[in-house]
């Protein structure tokens, strides 16, 4: 199974993700995130909050 799915079905944890072109939307009452793409990176979460 692919990384990104496996982390889309909540089969991994803990990871860092990117979003390539993420916007908000909002459309008839109803609001969302599109992105055109997702990356998981190599960092542990406490990382992140470093950067």
């Amino acid at each position: 199974m692919k990384r990104i799915k496996k982390l889309l079905l909540g089969l991994e944890k803990n990871k860092v993700v990117a979003f390539d072109d993420l916007s908000h939307w909002n459309f008839n009452g109803n609001e969302g995130l599109s992105a055109s793409g997702m990356r998981v990176l190599e960092v542990s979460p406490q990382e992140a909050m470093n950067l």
